[in-house]
């Protein structure tokens, strides 16, 4: 539901000749803000490593990684129409149309570093995702996302036709699922901020030991 409602979006958006717009110097930002962001520096060095974008959209935050931190990035989305505006932005990105739990799969190499800024993880349902994730993950590989905090779903407006739902949860209950499925040192970052309320990052390592 949520992937046909960034389709579009994105139709929309190209229709509009997104495509045709110089997308200026990359960023990276985990918030709807810039106040506070700790931006690609929560990621540690990630210069020659393995890094995934879970719903990457048009692939603005993956280019930053891959341009000005030396990461080998990867960008996936579900919505076909997101992925033509990536690679119309950033030709020399690496991005895929699939859906998170499908690429998670099917991958055959190893992830040292999995991200999400308000992506699959909070557009779906955290079970399986988390536990896919952990899968993929090298030992001590990092995940990192940012999602709105929540202790129900919250339908967002997207569209006039259509609603986002989120899958929101508060920290506590982010920190279980993710240490009862084999992270450890899981920190919580709350980035509320007038343009981000309610926004938490979330940061945690593929358990060497699990």
């Amino acid at each position: 539901m949520n992937a046909a409602i960034w389709e579009r979006h994105a139709r929309a958006r190209i229709a509009a000749g997104d495509l045709h717009r110089s997308p200026g110097p990359s960023r990276f930002v985990w918030t709807c803000s810039d106040t506070g962001d700790p931006g690609p520096a929560l990621l540690g060095d990630i210069a020659g490593r393995r890094v995934v974008e879970l719903g990457c959209g048009t692939g603005d935050n993956l280019a930053h990684l891959v341009d000005h931190c030396g990461a080998r990035g990867l960008g996936i989305d579900a919505a076909p129409s997101q992925i033509r505006r990536a690679q119309a932005r950033w030709p020399h990105l690496d991005v895929q149309v699939t859906g998170a739990a499908r690429y998670l799969l099917t991958a055959a190499e190893p992830i040292d570093v999995c991200y999400s800024v308000f992506g699959a993880v909070g557009l779906t349902p955290a079970l399986p995702l988390i536990a896919l994730i952990r899968r993929r993950l090298t030992p001590g590989g990092l995940l990192a996302f940012s999602v709105r905090s929540t202790d129900r779903q919250r339908a967002t407006p997207a569209t006039p036709e259509a609603c986002i739902h989120w899958h929101a949860h508060p920290p506590a209950t982010w920190t279980r699922l993710l240490s009862r499925h084999g992270f450890v040192d899981i920190r919580v970052r709350h980035a509320d901020s007038d343009l981000s309320p309610h926004t938490l990052i979330i940061t945690a390592r593929a358990d060497p030991d699990w």
